[in-house]
């Protein structure tokens, strides 16, 4: 029987770990202010079950800037959104908007 391998052994390298932490860690004011220019608007979300979220509000929370989304209906598939909200960072759901 042939051996096949389905997916490949991979790891985040130093810089991709850097890049993803700034992303992380961004709380840059002119991103806060666009994001706040499309609260209401849904946009492709990787860390959603749907891939779809919602972005409900931008607001402070122990005193970071963060995103609060809900997961929306997406018309790829038919996976019904999970119930209720969650909080995401400022790089990531900017650079999912407008990157």
């Amino acid at each position: 029987m042939k051996h096949i391998e389905l997916f490949e052994d991979w790891s985040l390298s130093k810089q991709d770990m850097k890049e993803l932490n700034y992303l992380r860690n961004e709380q840059d004011p002119t991103k806060i202010k666009e994001l706040k220019e499309v609260i209401g608007k849904d946009f492709s979300d990787n860390y959603s079950s749907t891939g779809r979220s919602i972005l409900v509000d931008i607001k402070k929370v122990r005193g970071v800037w963060v995103a609060i989304t809900k997961e929306a209906q997406s018309e790829y598939n038919k996976q019904k959104p999970k119930k209720g909200e969650r909080t995401a960072t400022i790089g990531i759901t900017w650079n999912a908007f407008f990157f």
